[in-house]
């Protein structure tokens, strides 16, 4: 059923989505700042880039697992407290992780935070849906999931200036500081603007039921089967490989631009820094791109890997052939193939939960579709610099290569199973 919100309400629903992209903003200043100060640290302490990979490996994994459950609790309980219990946790562990210096305190600290940072999205998610119209979830997806880009943006310089004067202990405890700040600023002003808000009115059933047209009131119909009959399996998939793609290029590229031969830190961090701004750029024009021609979002995934696919054999040939002072090339295509990961991210971790609005599932879809980007993350963030370390930066991008042409096949695969369930759920509202 739709309603048309009050001018009031309308105001205070753009306060909570600049809220949202805040508290996502500082969500990746404190998971984020380890991955962009991997080369400051390794020179600084004796620390290898594999060793450090395992470390932010271990967040992926925890960070994985925590979507699960923090989906489930911001469906039982209140989704801003959620996300403020998140930041608090991030922020501690920012605060105490460089108080040790053992590759085993680093990983299960580490790991700590992946459970505090797992509590952000499905809750944030929760919370644009129930307030939204489906447009506009759309677009406050994206402006959330650009908020996380400028804050890779803000990293690089931030991470630069700050080591280059202060040791590398000091990127954590900034991003501590600005944790703490935001959670206070999160819980006040959230709680204060949401008062009187109207929620969007829909259709909602319970989390393991719907009544199916034509059947008695009472009948009721597992949510788990539909999620099989819809090819969910096949989409978790699919959300793996482009988390492979994404976190891969995301946090590797600069080392990749300096075993070229630009060893110039701050020209790589400069370079580097041009990675988030042409994502945030291919982010916005994906989501214009599929709100305006597509309505199934395997079709899109299908579509936007196959470009991904294309600019990542240019990015072989580019390393394999051109000179060093073609790096800044380099970035911007791998910045383009990073932007199309976000844009099939946002249309199978949040287009796709949102059609179970009905169920009262979409922050425990949400959740679990996130977990398995990070199982991807984990293992990109795991295996590239394994790769690179033994075969060459070649054979990384020839593998980045072969996960975009899987991920070609099991979107395509999935396009006529997914359309026939939003069919027949259009048809049942």
């Amino acid at each position: 059923m739709e309603n048309v919100q009050s001018k009031s309400t309308r105001k205070k629903l753009s306060i909570i989505v600049f809220l949202c992209c805040a508290g996502y903003f500082v969500s990746y200043i404190t998971r984020k700042n380890l991955n962009t100060a991997i080369l400051p640290i390794t020179k600084q302490t004796s620390f290898t880039e594999t060793q450090l990979g395992t470390v932010a490996a271990a967040l992926s994994i925890t960070y994985g697992i925590g979507q699960i459950i923090s989906g489930i609790l911001a469906d039982k309980f209140k989704p801003q407290n959620v996300v403020f219990a998140g930041l608090l946790l991030a922020s501690v562990c920012n605060a105490v992780f460089p108080l040790f210096d053992s590759i085993v305190a680093f990983t299960i600290i580490w790991a700590i935070n992946g459970f505090g940072q797992a509590m952000f999205w499905p809750a944030m998610v929760k919370i644009i849906a129930e307030y939204l119209s489906p447009f506009k979830y759309k677009m406050a997806c994206s402006h959330i999931s650009t908020a996380s880009q400028l804050a890779t943006v803000a990293l690089y310089p931030m991470v630069s200036l700050i080591t280059a004067r202060l040791s590398f202990a000091w990127v954590f405890y900034v991003a501590a500081i600005v944790g703490i700040i935001m959670s206070v600023v999160w819980i006040i002003a959230y709680n204060a603007v949401i008062k009187g808000c109207e929620k969007y009115h829909k259709e909602v059933v319970t989390d393991d039921s719907v009544t199916i047209e034509g059947a008695e009131p009472k009948q009721k119909v597992k949510l788990a089967p539909i999620m099989i009959s819809c090819g969910m399996i096949t989409i978790l998939l699919g959300i793996i490989l482009q988390g492979c793609l994404r976190d891969g290029i995301t946090d590797w590229i600069p080392n990749l631009i300096s075993s070229a031969g630009n060893d110039d830190a701050s020209k790589v961090i400069f370079q580097s820094t041009l990675l988030p701004l042409f994502s945030i750029a291919v982010t916005y024009l994906g989501t214009f791109v599929y709100t305006k021609f597509f309505k199934n979002e395997l079709k899109a995934a299908t579509m936007f890997f196959i470009i991904a696919t294309v600019l990542i054999g240019a990015l072989l040939v580019l390393n394999k052939f051109s000179p060093e002072d073609l790096s800044i090339v380099k970035i911007i295509v791998a910045a383009l193939a990073v932007g199309l990961m976000h844009c099939i991210n946002l249309a199978l971790i949040s287009y796709v939960p949102a059609h179970f609005g009905r169920y009262n599932a979409v922050a425990s879809l949400s959740g679990l579709t996130n977990a398995f980007t990070y199982v991807g993350s984990a293992i990109a963030t795991q295996i590239t610099p394994i790769v690179a370390s033994s075969f060459g930066w070649n054979a990384a991008v020839l593998l980045w290569l072969g996960i975009s042409l899987c991920g070609v096949l099991v979107c395509a695969l999935t396009i006529k199973r997914w359309g026939a369930f939003i069919k027949k759920e259009d048809e049942n509202l």
